[in-house]
């Protein structure tokens, strides 16, 4: 899945002053991408918990997601 792809899909995003958000943010506006942001969240937890039950997408480091990955 490339950027443009995201672009398209609920976003699940960290909150403000999260270094993994200001990353995304700034590669969305790179590439002249407009996300679309469909929460905030400062658990990882309920992140997945909103990827899995609403199908959003929401961008993990590999550690944070390796076990469900695994499954």
């Amino acid at each position: 899945m490339g950027w443009e792809d995201l672009a398209s899909c609920p976003l699940v995003l960290q909150g403000e002053g999260s270094v993994a958000r200001t990353v995304i943010l700034e590669e969305f506006a790179r590439r002249g991408l407009r996300p679309q942001i469909a929460a905030e969240v400062d658990s990882v937890a309920y992140a997945k918990q909103l990827v899995e039950a609403r199908g959003a997408v929401a961008l993990m480091f590999s550690p944070t997601i390796d076990d469900d990955v695994g499954r």
